[in-house]
């Protein structure tokens, strides 16, 4: 199962996907309710949204996190205009918008 994250500083998007079609699944605040989703749901992968400028390094900093954290493969896509997409509060939606781009690339 793979986990896409949308970062910000006050929620985190979580989205998941098991093949072919990636699902919104909660919006969290701290690393450590991620840690605990992806034990339950043994997540495999985690797919995380990078935008521009000081946004970028942050997300980036906090997959880095995520990888030495969880000891999970980390991989980065192009976030841009996906909360636009999703609709600004809703950051579950933006985070399987984010994990779709990278299902329909691989």
């Amino acid at each position: 199962m793979i986990l896409g994250v949308d970062f910000g500083l006050k929620n985190i998007g979580l989205a998941i996907s098991e093949g072919f079609i990636a699902e919104p699944l909660k919006t969290v605040h701290s690393l450590s309710e991620i840690k605990k989703i992806a034990g339950d749901l043994k997540i495999a992968k985690i797919i995380v949204g990078i935008s521009e400028g000081k946004s970028r390094r942050l997300a980036e900093e906090f997959g880095n996190d995520l990888k030495n954290v969880l000891g999970l493969p980390v991989e980065f896509v192009d976030e841009t205009l996906t909360s636009h997409e999703a609709g600004q509060k809703n950051h579950s939606k933006a985070a399987a918008i984010i994990l779709q781009r990278y299902l329909d690339d691989v």
